[in-house]
């Protein structure tokens, strides 16, 4: 089973004093004090990538989409439809691990097109 590891940079933290009497532009920058530090997260594979090399075909393009949750993006847009029996862009929103999603349509004629 693959692995991927991730880690975090600390980019900043900001520590002021609190002036007696703040001014108009003392309070912006203490309410910029009280944020979080910001860190970014850095990965060395992706978990997905390496889920769709397990998958096999054909029979991976029948499997069925989970319900739609909330997604911004996804960058597999392509699925087999099995009630048109084509491949084709599917809607935005198809999250979770599934092996009926392919990054181009090529891709997914390539794996399904024996069914």
């Amino acid at each position: 089973m693959d692995k991927y590891s991730c880690f975090c940079i600390r980019i900043a933290t900001v520590h002021l004093a609190t002036p007696v009497a703040p001014s108009g532009v003392m309070k912006v920058l203490l309410q910029v004090a009280f944020l979080p530090t910001l860190l970014i997260t850095i990965c060395s594979s992706d978990p997905f990538e390496d889920f769709l090399k397990k998958c096999s075909y054909p029979s991976g393009c029948l499997q069925e989409t989970p319900p739609v949750s909330i997604c911004v993006s996804d960058t597999h847009p392509y699925g087999y439809d099995s009630d048109t029996k084509t491949c084709r862009e599917m809607p935005r929103g198809r999250c979770g691990k599934i092996c009926n999603k392919f990054s181009t349509l090529e891709d997914c004629k390539k794996e399904c097109s024996s069914l």
